[in-house]
């Protein structure tokens, strides 16, 4: 099983700037970055998954780590739980002005099919399903595990604790739902 990564230059990196436009929710949202690209990592590992078409590990990590960072980032930096467009936007700008364009398609996928209801299996799946099953390892809290050990769940958590993500999300979301009724969910996908 892959060790767990505690120190990503390109997250913290990245968070940086962030952290008044984040506030409360900095340290929350980084642990839910790093507990995602961690399980990512030990799912492509346990699953035996070949991501050389992707590059070196490296590569495929630092893809990963750019999904994890921006995928629910437009909660906070545009004000919206119909995030999916906009942190797909943050992360497609973050992209250009790294050079990474040829890395677009896929940690845009990532982005906007990480809520997908039902597994997917469109261009990338390799990454896209792999970020979308480490998304819900963490939403879960380690309830559902796609075969990753219970120890090692545990070990990422004791590492990158919650300190009230979900609670943050129940709380935006149950705002969102009050005053959007008839579309109470925008980021869930079938």
């Amino acid at each position: 099983m892959n060790s767990i990564i505690e120190d990503h230059e390109l997250i913290e990196r990245v968070f940086l700037p962030w952290r008044d436009q984040l506030g409360s929710a900095y340290e929350p949202y980084k642990g839910h970055v790093y507990r995602i690209l961690n399980y990512s990592c030990a799912l492509i590992d346990h699953h035996g998954m070949d991501i050389t078409s992707y590059g070196t590990e490296k590569e495929v990590e630092a893809r990963l780590a750019i999904a994890a960072v921006f995928h629910d980032v437009g909660i906070w930096l545009d004000g919206t739980m119909d995030y999916l467009d906009p942190s797909a936007a943050h992360a497609e700008s973050y992209l250009r002005e790294h050079g990474h364009d040829g890395w677009r398609d896929e940690v845009i996928e990532m982005i906007n099919q990480h809520h997908k209801l039902t597994a997917y299996k469109g261009d990338h799946a390799a990454l896209v399903e792999t970020f979308r099953q480490a998304d819900l390892v963490d939403v879960s809290m380690g309830s559902i595990r796609f075969g990753l050990p219970k120890t090692f769940v545990r070990q990422v958590h004791e590492t990158y604790p919650y300190r009230g993500f979900h609670a943050i999300v129940v709380k935006g979301v149950t705002g969102w739902a009050m005053r959007h009724p008839l579309n109470p969910f925008p980021m869930m996908k079938r």
